[in-house]
């Protein structure tokens, strides 16, 4: 008898069906452990790519810069994007909020631009596109870093 169980344990398929109900599993627990938050609400993450173009005021190409982007007027403390001037530049970002909304959520975001000898520059801030199964671009156009 212990020799069958050994080699069921062995068996591909079986070990297959073994991890399967045990990830279901864990999807159980984490509903459950969601269902703290309010009945039935589930939370995703919305993502959205924000895009503009680094230029210096004197048009130098190759200066190095670092992108930050701010949210709600927060300015965020992730890692900078680094790139270089003359270049067009993405900042993807992200957000957590509950998958059913009664409006459509549109965050205000602004990218800013720190290049090398030059005043750190920031975009106009506008309503971005975010979404949480395809992840949507939206352009800002030109940031110009300004002389110090």
């Amino acid at each position: 008898m212990a020799s069958r169980g050994a080699a069921l344990a062995a068996d591909p398929s079986v070990r297959r069906a073994t991890e399967m109900r045990r990830s279901l599993m864990m999807v159980a627990v984490g509903a459950t452990m969601l269902g703290g938050c309010g009945p039935g609400e589930i939370f995703v993450t919305r993502t959205g790519d924000v895009t503009a173009r680094i230029v210096t005021f004197d048009n130098r190409m190759g200066v190095p810069c670092s992108v930050t982007h701010t949210s709600f007027g927060d300015e965020e403390a992730d890692k900078p994007t680094l790139t270089s001037s003359g270049q067009e530049v993405t900042r993807r970002v992200a957000f957590v909020t509950q998958l059913r909304l009664p409006a459509p959520f549109k965050p205000r975001v602004a990218l800013v631009a720190r290049c090398t000898g030059y005043q750190p520059s920031t975009s106009a801030e506008t309503e971005v596109d975010v979404a949480w199964l395809a992840t949507p671009r939206t352009q800002l156009g030109t940031i110009v870093a300004l002389s110090q």
